[in-house]
């Protein structure tokens, strides 16, 4: 009976130990790509809503890992549609659908080699370090709007 005592005692400290051990391992932090282009999804509808356009059309679907950096991947998401305004100029429409992004969540408007923010021009980029998205919004002519986005490098899904 001494033995066995010594015995359990050895069991329960390997499996105490081997639970502490698993618990401490660091969950991946932030989304995956997938995950993240679903925020992606839903942010260029609010874009979408932000502007007065009909006749949406998806022009990337997305849905599939692009690998980038080291066993990572990204997920893009496009949409052109018809500006139903008249009224507006492109550069008018552009700049409600950055108010309605910047008012409704975290994007910040980007400056990169290509592109610079001029409030006449009709394109620009914005990203949202919080959700890992990065939306171009560009009015080529008076009534047509394309919205591509993509994630940033993520886990692959």
């Amino acid at each position: 009976m001494p033995k066995s005592f010594p015995v359990r005692a050895n069991i329960a400290l390997a499996l105490t130990l081997l639970t502490i051990t698993t618990s401490c391992q660091q969950q991946p932090k932030g989304p995956t790509a997938a995950q993240a282009e679903q925020t992606l999804k839903t942010q260029i509808g609010t874009a979408l809503e932000g502007a007065a356009a009909r006749n949406a059309r998806v022009t990337d679907s997305g849905g599939r890992d692009i690998a980038c950096e080291k066993s990572k991947a990204k997920r893009t998401y496009a949409v052109t549609a018809e500006i139903d305004s008249s009224e507006l100029s492109p550069v008018e429409i552009k700049n409600g659908i950055t108010g309605r992004l910047l008012r409704n969540t975290q994007f910040t408007v980007t400056r990169d080699d290509n592109a610079t923010y001029d409030s006449s021009s009709t394109r620009l980029d914005l990203h949202n370090r919080e959700t890992k998205t990065s939306i171009t919004i560009s009015i080529p002519s008076q009534r047509q709007l394309i919205i591509n986005g993509q994630t940033n490098c993520l886990r692959a899904s």
